[in-house]
């Protein structure tokens, strides 16, 4: 039935999205380790097949990153999704790009500087629902931030979704 192969590639879509993402919290992970963010860049341009790191523009190699996230328009960022649905593997340009972010942000200097949740401080009652929230809270922020015509525009569906059951909640 059409609806339900809409309904499994919603859901293929989903589980390839997790799985990019968790390529880039193996590249956060590796950047922990080595706490060098200009090797962990030299790293991506090799992957992007750049033979030689020092002969490549960083900075024109993160700029395409840039361009890449923000989109032209509607029509590009939906036939950017088109293109990386099924895609297993992020484009190294833009894991670069999210890595130097990250490496540039407060999270990464707390981490390095001691400050980090501990097994000791695990909360045995807290269930599966906090890891689910916080994941939630993940996706939102990232779509906030996105500079992408169609994030923007998703993101305002979701507001308004939001909104909206939240009125018809408070009247329940």
């Amino acid at each position: 039935m059409p609806v339900s192969a809409l309904g499994l590639r919603a859901v293929t879509a989903a589980l390839n999205e997790w799985f990019r993402k968790s390529e880039l919290s193996c590249d956060r992970a590796g950047l922990l380790c080595g706490q060098d963010p200009a090797a962990a860049l030299r790293a991506h341009v090799l992957l992007a097949g750049g033979l030689d790191p020092a002969r490549v523009d960083i900075p024109s190699f993160l700029e395409q990153a840039r361009e890449y996230e923000a989109g032209e328009g509607l029509r590009d960022s939906l036939l950017k999704l088109a293109n990386i649905e099924l895609m297993p593997h992020p484009l190294a340009v833009v894991r670069a790009a999210e890595l130097q972010k990250w490496a540039a942000s407060e999270e990464y200097r707390s981490i390095l500087g001691g400050d980090y949740p501990r097994r000791a401080d695990d909360d045995p009652q807290a269930g599966w629902s906090a890891d689910v929230k916080s994941a939630a809270r993940s996706y939102r922020d990232t779509f906030t931030a996105s500079t992408d015509p169609l994030a923007k525009v998703l993101g305002e569906v979701g507001e308004a979704v939001s909104g909206a059951a939240g009125k018809l909640w408070s009247k329940l």
